[in-house]
């Protein structure tokens, strides 16, 4: 009886901690979700949102520019490549915390790589000599549609983010 007794004292014990240790992972893996969620996934939302805008910054800026040769006009392209900059940065490490989550990082990449073509195609010709005025639609309308190629880009990119904010937040 008194053996009875111990085996079920040891068992109870037993399926108390192994109960206890189960608690303490899933409460784990809750936290970390949470961190990721709050910490990561809802700036990174806002932080596209302000990349958007910092690029049509850089597009407003060199448009302005083209049309008036005025570099007052040159501020938002200068503050927007700043901005944007920045904000790539932010989002490469916040992701770089979530694993298995490549697809984020591989489209802010394709977003650098069609800034840069534009920046390279269209704004720097603009930057380097004044457009012609028989080429100024032309040149306005080459801008406009390398500049969809981005915007494109930066909506993927925020489908992206907003999917990871549901799925964290299930």
């Amino acid at each position: 009886l008194v053996s009875i007794a111990r085996l079920s004292l040891i068992a109870g014990v037993a399926s108390l901690l192994v109960g206890g240790v189960i608690v303490v992972v899933g409460f784990t893996k809750l936290l970390e979700g949470r961190h990721l969620l709050l910490d990561v996934v809802y700036p990174a939302n806002l932080r596209v949102q302000e990349l958007r805008t910092a690029l049509l910054d850089q597009e407003t800026g060199i448009r302005g520019f083209a049309i008036t040769r005025d570099e007052r006009l040159l501020e938002p392209y200068r503050r927007g490549s700043v901005e944007a900059e920045s904000i790539t940065s932010e989002l490469i490490d916040g992701y770089h915390e979530i694993d298995g989550n490549d697809a984020v990082l591989a489209k802010v990449a394709v977003i650098d790589d069609a800034m840069q073509r534009w920046r390279t195609d269209v704004a720097a010709p603009i930057l380097d000599a004044p457009v012609p005025e028989a080429e100024l639609d032309a040149t306005i309308l080459r801008s406009k549609e390398a500049f969809d190629d981005v915007r494109r880009q930066v909506d993927g990119l925020a489908t992206l983010v907003a999917a990871d904010r549901v799925a964290f937040a299930a």
